[in-house]
């Protein structure tokens, strides 16, 4: 925190600079008032008042004169004497960039009275001119440091409509893929700081999209990031598709950068849990210690998958056949078919009576002609039942008109 005197010394500049405005409207003066309010957002703790601090001047005083400038008492003299300040540069400045960019930076400098900074921050974004080119990238800029101040002030969540549109901006403002690729980057570490990592970990994935083709990129870096991407998939317990990951060429990659991720990789893929415990047995260190997995959590993720994979193969599936294949014992079959509901992986029944399980549909985990085959073979007999009810109704239609006629 600031000293006595180095506050006393920025709240005297902002004081200053306001009746240099006030007796001399132009740019020069709009920058001298914009730079002066920002030494005294950087020097000034706005929690204090002077009940507070005894003998010491309020960290208010300045922006309770800045507001005074435009003659007009808002509800938070900090906050209006960041309108000030903004209606300063956009009427004689044209909305001078640098100075923007300086003040959000002072305003963004502490997190005392984070929410009323956060606001002063929203409100220099939404004056930044929105468009291409420079003005795209001053808006870019901006957002990242809303971003970034509400990440440290732990105020992410008041963020999320913003997060929601940032690959909308990107578009918008005509950003580089590296760009897009730091806004995306940017909102993941907001979500990981506030708790949200299934939503940071979709950004994460977005963001492995961005790649732009003329630039140098290092294809160690690229991999080092996909690993990052892929062993957090791996993690979460609600991500359970994982054939899209090879289609990026960072991940692709893995297999020579990260060998042994890539075979984990492709286990998930369409492996069962055989293969699973199988590489567990051979490189356990490897997921407990390199990866920080949990064993006892992927033995349970792979027994979902397998299940998976046995309602694509068959319709009814008996007891005995769903525990062989999850290595389980018969009795806890039919939690297992709870577990694989909640999870939105089956659609499926108990026949508890007949002790099996009716599958009514259940995840394709990957899309070959081995997956498609059963799929085809269950598209044609419902083709058939149809046609055969189709068929009925036709005949029962027929014969009630010819008892009719």
């Amino acid at each position: 925190m600031a000293d006595a005197a180095t506050r006393d010394a920025a709240l005297k500049m902002a004081d200053n600079a306001k009746l240099a405005f006030e007796h001399g409207a132009s740019k020069s003066a709009a920058l001298s008032f914009c730079s002066a309010l920002g030494a005294a957002f950087r020097a000034c703790n706005l929690a204090l008042d002077q009940s507070q601090e005894q003998n010491q001047p309020s960290g208010t005083v300045a922006f309770d004169e800045a507001t005074r400038v435009a003659q007009n008492k808002l509800d938070s003299s900090v906050e209006g004497a960041v309108q000030v300040a903004i209606g300063a540069l956009i009427e004689y400045a044209d909305n001078d960039a640098d100075a923007m960019r300086s003040l959000g930076g002072d305003v963004a400098s502490r997190t005392d009275r984070a929410d009323v900074r956060l606001r002063a921050l929203s409100s220099l974004y939404n004056a930044a001119p929105n468009g291409r080119g420079e003005h795209g990238r001053l808006r870019y800029e901006m957002l990242l440091l809303v971003i970034a101040f509400g990440e440290r002030a732990g105020l992410s969540s008041a963020l999320h409509p913003v997060f929601a549109k940032v690959e909308e901006y990107g578009t918008q403002w005509e950003l580089s893929p590296a760009d897009r690729r730091g806004l995306l980057d940017a909102v993941a570490s907001a979500l990981v700081a506030g708790g949200d990592l299934a939503a940071a970990h979709e950004y994460k994935l977005k963001a492995l999209h961005e790649v732009d083709p003329a630039a140098n990129r290092s294809i160690e870096a690229e991999a080092e990031r996909a690993a990052a991407v892929v062993t957090q998939s791996i993690m979460l317990d609600n991500v359970f598709r994982f054939d899209e990951l090879p289609d990026l060429e960072s991940v692709r990659a893995l297999e020579h950068t990260h060998a042994l991720l890539w075979e984990l990789l492709n286990i998930l893929i369409s492996g069962g849990l055989k293969e699973y415990l199988a590489f567990h047995n051979a490189n356990s260190a490897y997921v407990a210690d390199t990866l920080k997995l949990s064993h006892e959590a992927l033995v349970r993720k792979m027994r979902l998958l397998t299940f998976a994979s046995l309602g694509i193969a068959k319709q009814e599936l008996s007891y005995e056949e769903v525990a062989s294949a999850l290595e389980v014992e018969v009795d806890e079959v039919e939690a297992w078919v709870i577990r694989a509901i909640s999870s939105g992986l089956l659609d499926a029944r108990v026949d508890e009576l007949g002790s099996r399980v009716v599958i009514n549909r259940s995840t394709t985990r990957v899309f070959t002609k081995q997956e498609w085959q059963p799929l085809h073979q269950r598209i044609e007999l419902w083709k058939r039942n149809l046609d055969a009810l189709s068929s009925m109704l036709a005949a029962k239609r027929a014969a009630i008109s010819a008892y009719d006629q």
